[in-house]
């Protein structure tokens, strides 16, 4: 139906052209009149038919312009639902390690303390699953700061970066069950405001220390950390290791003795002030903290992790986001009383 106005239009312009082309011609004057006429009526009736068919393809338009917006629509939420699968999955895959993971009892006051020790069985021996001696000296007895700083870039996205929260909070209680006074503090980091612009190292909305180093209680640290909100910007890593050396300084048990100090980076990029990484991670050893960098993809720059982290074998690496749940039975293998990790 659309083709055959098509073609009618395109005839009755050939016939407008024609009878135009005969009223041009020299003859009589009342068949020169006659011929204007025929042209004058072609030329409404063509223009009735263009119209139409102008018409009928806006209509034809709109319906195609209406059915791409539910195809995209039904794409949407198509991808919607495979984020929600992918969730879902990650959700199952880390209440699958938990099962492979015997957490230490409730101690006698009933408490569930994230600090809290170990239950001892008569024999007085540890229910508690412990790191061998060889590999801690003497785990439980010293106290341990464990600042965690996030990547909050946005290459890491939404969805990525509540998978880095889950994996905070299992890593977390694993080192609780393997020491007996350890406390917690959770950084994000993304961008920074350069002073010129008025703003100071305390005044950095996007280098923020989400919780406070000190001791939480299992459900207050899990409520915390699922509660900190993902940034999205830049990859400000030297700034953000500043803002972790202000958080052992303050800490009630800086300069402690049996006092070590733990942080537990996580990037999936390259620092955007790659050029101060390395003054900034020596500000760190030269308060005795001891670093480790998880790098995340293939986007990261390992020579910047190992700058951060100081020896090469605290560089840990994870293909992807959801194998970071495989990091988890090796992170605190490395945490040793006597501070030589």
């Amino acid at each position: 139906m659309y083709l055959s106005k098509v073609i009618f239009a395109m005839g009755l312009s050939v016939s407008i052209r024609y009878v135009s082309a005969q009223s041009d011609q020299p003859g009589d004057g009342e068949e020169t009149a006659q011929s204007k006429f025929d042209t004058l009526t072609l030329q409404a009736i063509a223009m009735s038919a263009i119209h139409e068919v102008t018409a009928d393809f806006e209509s034809r338009l709109n319906a195609t312009k209406l059915k791409l917006e539910r195809a995209l629509t039904e794409i949407q939420g198509l991808k919607n639902e495979n984020n929600i699968l992918a969730n879902g999955l990650s959700s199952l895959e880390i209440k699958l390690e938990k099962l492979n993971y015997q957490k230490p009892p409730n101690n006698t006051t009933g408490s569930t303390d994230i600090l809290a020790e170990p239950a001892t069985s008569a024999t007085g021996s540890s229910n508690a699953p412990k790191l061998d001696k060889a590999e801690t000296d003497q785990p439980g007895e010293c106290l341990v700061d464990v600042m965690f700083a996030l990547d909050g870039s946005g290459s890491v996205s939404p969805t990525n970066f509540e998978k880095v929260k889950r994996w905070v909070i299992d890593v977390a209680q694993r080192i609780s069950a393997s020491f007996s006074d350890v406390q917690f503090g959770v950084l994000q980091y993304s961008h920074y405001y350069i002073q010129e612009e008025g703003f100071e190292d305390n005044d950095q909305p996007y280098i923020r220390t989400e919780i406070r180093l000190g001791y939480h209680t299992e459900a207050e640290f899990e409520r915390s950390v699922s509660d900190i909100s993902f940034m999205g910007f830049t990859t400000f890593t030297a700034a953000a290791l500043r803002e972790v050396k202000n958080n052992f300084v303050n800490s009630r048990n800086f300069k402690k003795s049996g006092n070590v100090q733990v942080l537990i980076l996580l990037t999936d990029g390259r620092a955007t002030d790659r050029n101060d990484l390395d003054q900034s991670a020596q500000m760190l050893r030269d308060i005795d903290v001891i670093p480790f960098v998880v790098g995340v993809g293939e986007a990261v720059d390992v020579s910047e992790l190992k700058t951060i982290a100081g020896e090469d074998f605290r560089v840990l690496r994870s293909p992807d986001f959801l194998d970071l749940q495989k990091l988890n039975i090796n992170l605190e293998r490395y945490i040793t009383c006597d501070g030589s990790a």
